[in-house]
């Protein structure tokens, strides 16, 4: 057997397994789950709609507090024939009508996808809604708090304070958990050395945002002036009652 011939052999048993490992998630994606066996929650994944136009949206994934490489998997709306063209921080291992597979290079990144949408009919909320979560292999329900969430449950408090700058520690409620939770100060500041107990994300604006697994707190040092006053507070982009 030439080299040549071999090669090809090697390149079709590779392809043959990578089609094998996607089916496999992308089934898990859609199996129904029996009596007694449901899934757990998937309490340290976070997924927010970050723009959206009339044929398509970008998609953000945040595994909090997790690192490495991982497989991840998910479904779309039956509804809607939706194709991702494009991911990022992962790599698209395969997509069918049943859902998608990603292998995530660094967990601890967040991650996403840019996606096109036919058949609107039913609105955006739905379209870009997803379920069916395969995680390594392992299945878990999303579940993010209902929306809007009462202020009372994001509570920010100045810990310490000196000339120039303070530090802020949030105490999270268990209905504003595992979600992302934005705020926006009166004046301009600026987070030194990220956020602890959540993951940031990039600022939209003067507004702030970080990922927020299960923990009931977080917090962060803040350079400012003389600005101490939050303006407004979102959890997964829905401001928050009772201000």
């Amino acid at each position: 057997i030439n080299a040549e011939y071999m090669g090809a052999i090697i390149f079709l048993m590779e392809s043959i397994r990578f089609l094998a490992i996607a089916a496999a998630l992308l089934t898990a994606c859609v199996a129904p789950a029996h009596a007694g066996l449901l899934p757990s929650k998937c309490n340290d994944l976070v997924y927010e709609v970050t723009s959206s136009w009339d044929t398509g949206f970008v998609g953000t994934f945040t595994l909090v507090g997790q690192t490495g490489e991982k497989d991840f998997a998910w479904n779309f709306p039956s509804l809607y024939s939706i194709t991702v063209l494009s991911v990022w921080n992962a790599d698209l291992v395969g997509q069918n009508a049943l859902g998608v597979v990603v292998h995530v290079l660094d967990a601890s990144l967040p991650f996403g996808f840019i996606a096109s949408v036919s058949g609107w009919s039913l609105g955006l909320s739905l379209a870009s809604s997803i379920s069916g979560v395969i995680k390594d292999g392992k299945a878990c329900i999303l579940d993010t708090p209902a929306t809007p969430v009462a202020c009372s449950e994001v509570n920010f408090a100045i810990t310490s304070e000196w000339e120039g700058g303070f530090v802020v520690r949030a105490t999270v409620g268990p209905n504003a958990r595992n979600s992302i939770i934005g705020w926006t100060w009166s004046g301009n500041v600026k987070i030194e050395d990220g956020v602890w107990g959540a993951t940031k994300l990039p600022a939209i604006g003067k507004k702030f945002r970080a990922a927020v697994g299960g923990g009931d707190a977080f917090g962060m040092t803040v350079t400012a002036a003389a600005t101490r006053t939050i303006s407004s507070i979102t959890v997964n982009n829905a401001a928050c009652t009772n201000i």
